[in-house]
């Protein structure tokens, strides 16, 4: 019988996530934000003084990105972008720890907190379908969809797609990522229209750019406000 590659990828990822359990026992657990070692079995992401620094700088705040008709995308976000929730965001999306979508969807709440109307709609910021399968998910559908437990709004990963796979923006310089995702985004044919206020959802601001063309992109397909939601901001 002939291997496919999609098989071939398969088998690979159970064999790294068996050596990973094996490796887990004898190899002490560390957090994902400091690497100090997890001393609390317990414990599973974050040591004592990590999660009380996050828990203690965890608020509601806000930005605003500006659209091209110089209106502004309002953005709230939990926590500043320092260097340890930069690592702990990078652990999640590239060291293939989606289970820390939990551990940051609660922060989320936060930033969201009472500034929701229960009828909005939470619309995560889609991944390009081959990318999608690379990684094995996306992380602020993740997102989107614990936010959608817990505070009630309906999350539709379904309303805009990725048209095109561009360049992660991590990976670019700040005059190129406006580019780089500009028509990148469109309303997915046949979607139904967005009734309410949306609430774009992701992990991290930062120019604003990815956010932008996404706001861009469905503003004419929603009857109510656009905004977005994300953990962390770098301004």
């Amino acid at each position: 019988m002939a291997i496919t590659m999609r098989h071939l990828r398969s088998v690979l990822r159970q064999i790294d996530l068996t050596g990973r359990s094996v490796f887990s026992v004898l190899v002490p657990q560390l957090c994902v934000a400091c690497d100090a070692v997890l001393a609390d079995s317990s414990r599973q992401w974050l040591c004592g003084r990590c999660e009380k620094e996050f828990a203690e700088s965890a608020g509601a705040r806000s930005r605003v990105v500006e659209l091209e008709d110089g209106q502004g995308l309002r953005v709230r976000y939990a926590l500043d972008y320092t260097a340890r929730v930069s690592k702990v965001v990078a652990e999640m999306k590239y060291g293939d720890k989606p289970g820390l979508a939990a551990l940051l969807a609660s922060y989320l709440g936060v930033a969201l907190g009472a500034f929701y109307a229960k009828d909005a709609l939470l619309v995560p910021v889609p991944m390009h379908a081959a990318k999608k399968r690379e990684r094995g998910y996306n992380q602020s559908e993740l997102l989107s969809s614990l936010l959608s437990s817990v505070l009630g709004p309906d999350s539709r990963s379904d309303l805009i797609v990725k048209t095109r796979n561009t360049t992660a923006q991590a990976a670019l310089e700040k005059e190129a990522r406006e580019e780089n995702v500009t028509g990148s985004f469109a309303v997915r044919r046949g979607a139904a229209r967005a009734d309410g206020d949306v609430i774009l959802v992701d992990d991290v601001v930062t120019t604003g750019s990815t956010l932008r063309a996404c706001a861009e992109a469905i503003r004419g397909d929603c009857r109510g406000e656009v905004s977005a939601c994300v953990v962390a901001s770098s301004v």
